[in-house]
């Protein structure tokens, strides 16, 4: 198991870095969504943050509680495109982690729920 989250951390690790050095050449030519639309930046910055918690909670991902932001109303287009980059990303990233949190979460919920009720693990 460690292995496997030694391997799902090194494929986020490549990613991160693969999308980071073609960051300027996607976005000029266009190849990313931009979102408009603040409300709609906001909801997927919090669905980002709700992913994030939940790898969290079975241990396959760790943030500094400083690195959380929210997104105020009064920013501008280029911000705009930026963060909705950002956000695009970062949901790619965390897809990595996406069969093996489901294989934790359903092995966890066994342990916690069925087999030893009286202990958490």
């Amino acid at each position: 198991m460690s292995q496997i989250i030694q391997y799902k951390h090194l494929e986020y690790s490549e990613l991160s870095e693969k999308l980071e050095l073609s960051l300027g050449k996607r976005l000029m030519r266009k190849e990313v969504e931009t979102i408009s639309d603040i409300n709609r930046l906001k909801q997927e910055n919090e669905k980002l943050r709700e992913k994030r918690n939940e790898l969290k909670s079975v241990g396959l991902f760790e943030e500094p509680e400083d690195e959380e932001f929210t997104i105020p109303d009064d920013i501008d287009d280029l911000t705009k495109a930026v963060l909705s980059v950002n956000i695009q990303d970062m949901k790619s990233k965390l897809r990595i982690f996406d069969e093996l949190h489901k294989k934790l979460n359903t092995f966890l919920g066994i342990l916690n729920e069925k087999r030893f009720s009286y202990k958490k693990i």
